[in-house]
C-alpha cells in the first residue's frame, strides 16, 4: 500500500486519482442517489463541480443534463481534467477564491470535499465563497462520510487503521483505496459540525440521505447494504 500526503504531494494525488473508480465505488453508489434527489426537488441548470479532482464528477453532473463546469486547488487535478475531458471548462482556485462571478449557479456540487478541510472555520470559508456564487434560491450538495465508515467493512475501501478507532470530530482519518493501490488522510467532522458551518454560512438544510447498496445490482457489495458510510447534504442558499 502506498501512503500519499494529498494535502503537498499534489502530483501523486492526482496520478493515483486519474483512474475511474470501480463499481462499487463509494462515488457510484452516492451518485444514484443523487438523480433521485435531484429530481425530488427539480434541480436543474447551471452546476459547479467544486473540488472536481480529475472531473469524473463534472462529467457525472453533465450525464444528467447539467451544463457543468469543474474547479479544483489541484493543478494536476486540472490538467488531468482538461486532457480527458477537452470540451469541458476547468479552472484553478487561487487563494481560495472560486474565479466565477456572485449569483452564478443554479448548483454547487462538493463530492468528497469537505472532509479535506482541517477546520471548522476553514469549511466555513468555503461555504460562503460557494453561497456567493450561487444564484438566490440555488443549491448546494455535500458528499461526506460518516461515523459508520471507519467502523464496518466495505467492498472498495479499507478503514480498518487504530488511528479511526477513537473518532472524534475534527481528527484524521486514513482510508485505503484497495484497487487502487493507495491511502490518504482525511479528516473526520460529526454531523452536529457540518450543520453548525452550514448554518452559519446561510444555509437551509432540506436533506439529509445515507443510501444504501442495493444487493440486487449485481456488485459485490459488503456492508454497504445494510449500512451506509456516506451522507448526502442537500441545502438551499437561504
Amino acid at each position: 500500500m502506498n501512503f500519499i500526503d494529498n494535502k503537498r504531494e499534489l502530483d501523486k494525488y492526482a496520478s493515483a486519482y486519474a483512474a475511474e473508480p470501480p463499481p462499487h465505488s463509494l462515488k457510484n453508489l452516492a451518485f444514484k442517489h443523487y438523480i433521485e434527489l435531484f429530481r425530488k426537488y427539480n434541480v436543474t441548470g447551471h452546476a459547479l463541480d467544486f473540488g472536481c479532482g480529475v472531473g469524473y464528477s463534472t462529467n457525472f453532473l453533465k450525464s444528467i443534463g447539467f451544463n457543468s463546469v469543474g474547479v479544483d486547488i489541484n493543478p494536476n487535478m486540472i490538467e488531468l481534467a482538461r486532457k480527458s475531458d477537452r470540451t469541458g471548462t476547468y479552472q484553478l482556485i487561487k487563494n481560495s477564491k472560486i474565479p466565477f462571478d456572485e449569483k452564478t449557479f443554479d448548483l454547487v456540487f462538493a463530492c468528497f470535499v469537505l472532509l479535506e478541510m482541517s477546520s471548522l472555520q476553514q469549511i466555513e470559508n468555503a461555504l460562503v465563497e460557494i453561497n456567493r456564487v450561487l444564484k438566490p434560491g440555488a443549491h448546494f450538495t455535500a458528499l461526506v462520510d460518516n461515523a459508520n465508515m471507519y467502523k464496518y467493512n466495505w467492498s472498495a475501501i479499507n478503514t480498518d487503521f487504530p488511528q479511526n478507532k477513537n473518532l472524534k470530530s475534527g481528527t484524521k482519518v486514513k482510508v485505503e483505496f484497495i484497487e487502487e493501490g493507495f491511502a490518504i488522510e482525511d479528516y473526520y467532522w460529526c454531523q452536529e459540525d457540518y450543520l453548525k458551518v452550514m448554518e452559519k454560512a446561510d444555509f437551509e438544510l432540506l436533506e439529509i440521505c445515507s443510501p444504501l447498496a442495493d444487493p440486487n445490482d449485481g456488485i459485490d457489495w459488503k456492508d454497504e447494504v445494510r449500512i451506509s458510510p456516506i451522507s448526502l447534504y442537500l441545502l438551499k442558499k437561504s
